[in-house]
């Protein structure tokens, strides 16, 4: 009996481990996500998820930032395109600032199929909700 509780209490602490390492995205990961919902799949909406808002938008500021992101993201896919679609997107440098907020600069490589590369870069606020881009 002294065995199956052991294993038990071990099955239960790796379930937490696990679990805890499925957490948020790092900011890198945040910062590539972001890129990848503008250049390889031209998504507004989904690039809109991983943006910082720091305030209650009223439905006309919602209106507004889902045009101009709707036309970012056309434009952002069509520059892609033109240079045969997206091979990878990566992120070479993140710099961390700890204090009040928590932000970041995440430089980022975008590879086309082309072969030409575009360096890029995402700067983040860590949130409630995990890290978001600001965009401005």
């Amino acid at each position: 009996m002294k065995g199956f509780k052991f294993l038990l209490a071990l099955g239960a602490l790796c379930g937490m481990l696990f679990m805890a390492g499925c957490g948020e995205k790092k900011a890198d990961e945040v910062a590539v996500a972001f890129m990848e919902a503008l250049y390889d799949k031209g998504d507004a909406k989904k690039a809109l998820d991983y943006i910082y808002i720091d305030k209650e938008l009223t439905d006309e500021e919602k209106q507004m930032l889902d045009g101009k992101f709707t036309m970012l993201a056309a434009s952002t896919k069509e520059q892609a395109d033109k240079l045969g679609g997206v091979k990878s997107i990566k992120a070479t440098k993140i710099d961390i600032t700890e204090g009040e907020p928590k932000t970041a600069r995440v430089m980022l490589e975008v590879t086309f199929k082309d072969d030409t590369v575009k360096s890029d870069h995402a700067s983040l606020r860590y949130t409630k909700d995990g890290w978001k881009v600001v965009f401005k």
